[in-house]
């Protein structure tokens, strides 16, 4: 990773999960590091009264979990998609978009 004290040769999305009976969901980016070895962070939500997510960091500091995720959006494709573009079966639920005649779905 260029401009960093970091040199992360991977950093990948390994795991999605729902809303389950732990927690509200989640992900982990697993990572690889030159000088650290190898990992992997957990996002989880806890809960869906507050905004909480917990980073299961692995003792890494937030200076290092910025720096692997700024190494994941670095190999990412941004990709922006106008809101016609996406099919209404593949919007976020409980987000209602305006459908092509102008009315909430």
């Amino acid at each position: 990773m260029t401009g960093s004290k970091y040199s992360f040769t991977s950093v990948d999305l390994t795991h999605v999960w729902l809303k389950n009976e732990h927690n509200e969901g989640g992900f982990i980016l697993s990572w690889t590091e030159e000088n650290t070895g190898f990992g992997e962070f957990a996002f989880v939500k806890q809960d869906t009264e507050g905004e909480e997510i917990i980073c299961e960091n692995e003792y890494m500091s937030k200076e290092f979990i910025l720096a692997a995720l700024k190494a994941f959006l670095d190999k990412c494709t941004i990709q922006d998609l106008n809101e016609k573009d996406i099919p209404n079966d593949n919007r976020c639920p409980g987000n209602p978009q305006k459908n092509d005649a102008g009315n909430d779905d």
